[in-house]
């Protein structure tokens, strides 16, 4: 299962500041998570994403987990800063749920849920009785974080180009680089949401679902 939209600043902490989860949901999430992170990049809006904007969010998030200041986000940092996250997720499964649930009966329905997240809503309506229990969406939540933790080592390792124990602002931008390029097909800058969508059916066409 992938993780909801509301779950992936979780996966982007744990994997130090959400620095190459642009990347990895552009070409690997699902359709209404690719959408959803393709709007809050593109800040000005214009339908395409520069590697300006596709980096800012990263590096705005390395800042508050390198808590020390000096450059590099540890191991210990990004630790912490994992579990800060999921505390705050935790915090707020309860709102997320209670926003759905637009008629307060306890479940959400399918009608309840936007258009973009139907797909969503029937992965995680685990008895196919076309509505999700607290219950339901608290096994969702939980299948995500360990999602989160399963990831973090091996998505720290690869930032970690000189595997010295710490990740860079270097580091960060050259693995932010190396993602744009390969979604800027054209190579003029900016990456649209039909090079998104390209990369993809690319990944799936490589068995990378």
């Amino acid at each position: 299962m992938r993780m909801p939209k509301f779950l992936l600043p979780m996966l982007g902490l744990a994997v130090v500041g959400g620095v190459v989860l642009t990347g990895v949901v552009f070409a690997e999430g699902g359709k209404a998570v690719r959408e959803g992170i393709f709007a809050h990049v593109d800040q000005n809006g214009d339908g395409a994403v520069t590697r300006d904007e596709f980096g800012q969010r990263a590096l705005e998030l390395f800042a508050k987990v390198d808590t020390d200041g000096d450059g590099q986000v540890t191991k210990a940092e990004a630790e912490q800063g994992a579990t800060a996250l999921h505390e705050k997720a935790g915090a707020r499964k309860g709102e997320f749920f209670a926003r759905l649930d637009a008629n307060k009966d306890g479940v959400i329905t399918r009608d309840e849920v936007p258009a973009r997240g139907a797909r969503f809503f029937d992965r995680i309506d685990t008895n196919k009785d076309g509505k999700v229990t607290k219950e339901e969406a608290e096994a969702a939540f939980a299948q995500g974080r360990k999602l989160a933790d399963a990831h973090k080592g091996k998505f720290f390792a690869r930032l970690d180009a000189d595997q010295n124990g710490a990740v860079t602002k270097d580091e960060v931008n050259s693995a932010l680089d190396k993602v744009f390029a390969r979604l800027d097909k054209d190579g003029d800058g900016k990456v649209t949401k039909e090079e998104a969508q390209a990369a993809h059916h690319g990944m799936k066409r490589h068995g990378r679902k």
